[in-house]
């Protein structure tokens, strides 16, 4: 039996049908719901998500194990993000990986808004 316990969200390459989904082999599907955050930006390779207050963002939940969760835990972390527990609009309490603001502003020209995943 699978323990399950720990609850994600994913707004870019872990949502069904990207590649970190099929890699990490998501098949635990919670639903949809949505989060609050100041915006959502591409390079072109991977989205970033600033934490904040403003707009809601469509994310998909799932359930995932511990050693799932610190696999996906270790590759986000490494790679610019911080995980942060938040409350969805639907009151789910679920992990989300925003990318660090000090980061993006180094990087901020590389960046493009991204609207389509507006709620």
């Amino acid at each position: 039996m699978k323990n399950n316990n720990k609850k994600i969200g994913t707004y870019g390459t872990l949502k069904r049908g990207f590649r970190w989904n099929e890699y990490y082999g998501l098949e635990d599907f919670v639903g949809e719901d949505s989060i609050e955050a100041d915006s959502l930006h591409s390079n072109g390779s991977y989205p970033a998500l600033l934490e904040g207050k403003g707009k809601k963002f469509a994310i998909e939940i799932f359930s995932v194990g511990d050693n799932l969760f610190q696999s996906i835990n270790s590759m986000e972390c490494g790679s610019g993000y911080y995980n942060k527990i938040v409350k969805t609009d639907l009151g789910r309490e679920v992990n989300v990986w925003f990318y660090k603001k000090e980061v993006f502003k180094s990087e901020g020209k590389h960046w493009k808004p991204i609207d389509a995943f507006i709620k």
